[in-house]
């Protein structure tokens, strides 16, 4: 059987991709590719112009559902103490001081708060992924979960690409 192999020159290390990873990484990228040729094809219908909103809605999912999964899992919650409340204390805080210290900045120096809501939306999702995670337990696979949830993303980055007005001009710029 033919191995992917990539080799890490800095550490002399090599990673060989299973079969199940590169079927995984094709089913990715042909769904991207369909969702091209679907918005290329489409490209003239008004909803798909808007497919950036969607884009965000499933990313906030995605990482909702990844939240969900840290959260559900056994091994690290119950090894919190081990992995060190230190490093978590310490990580919490200079989140919570980073935002503090850029919430100042866009108050003082910006007019464009949405982009900080949008920082705030990100986190809070992961965070209520998390916090649901733990609450409940889950008996369904949630990585299958994580995988369509991705799939329908690469779906929308793909229709956003191929809808684009500037296609044709992006594509001949590459070569």
């Amino acid at each position: 059987m033919p191995r992917m192999e990539f080799p890490f020159e800095e550490t002399g290390l090599t990673y060989v991709f299973t079969q199940k990873e590169r079927k995984l990484m094709f089913t990715i990228i042909s769904i991207m590719f369909i969702g091209i040729g679907i918005g290329y094809l489409m490209r003239n219908v008004q909803m798909l112009q808007k497919v950036e909103k969607s884009a965000s809605l499933t990313i906030l999912l995605l990482l909702f559902v990844l939240g969900v999964s840290i959260g559900s899992n056994r091994l690290i919650v119950d090894n919190l103490g081990r992995f060190g409340w230190q490093a978590a204390v310490l990580a919490s805080l200079s989140i919570t001081g980073s935002m503090l210290a850029s919430l100042m900045v866009f108050h003082l120096f910006s007019r464009r708060r949405e982009e900080m809501k949008g920082s705030l939306t990100v986190v809070a999702f992961f965070c209520a992924g998390c916090l649901m995670g733990v609450a409940n337990d889950f008996q369904f696979d949630l990585h299958d979960l994580s995988m369509y949830v991705l799939y329908a993303l690469m779906f929308q980055v793909g229709i956003g690409i191929g809808s684009n007005k500037q296609l044709k001009e992006l594509v001949k710029s590459l070569r």
